[in-house]
């Protein structure tokens, strides 16, 4: 049923793309970015169920997320790389 859905609401934008861009572009770039972030939302919430389901794992993505957004940049060397390095040694210490 979803993807009926889906293919009835891209079938509507296709046709009217259009309109769609031009309002778009009319409104206000911080309302635009409230939008995409709420339908971001319900993503994320999704996502972090099913990461943390697992409570051994769970911690594991919970840190790696914490790490990211926290914007660590040390030695020129982004926040994604670091949260992967400080879960893979999060991992070996609960291994050991």
């Amino acid at each position: 049923m979803a993807s009926i859905t889906t293919g009835v609401f891209y079938f509507i934008i296709r046709l009217f793309g259009t309109t769609v861009v031009s309002l778009l572009l009319i409104l206000p770039k911080a309302f635009v970015i409230t939008i995409a972030g709420l339908v971001l939302l319900s993503i994320l919430g999704n996502s972090l169920n099913s990461a943390l389901s697992t409570p051994w794992v769970g911690e594991a993505a919970l840190i790696t997320l914490l790490v990211t957004v926290s914007g660590l940049y040390y030695l020129n060397i982004g926040a994604a790389f670091w949260a992967v390095v400080i879960d893979t040694a999060y991992l070996y210490a609960l291994s050991i």
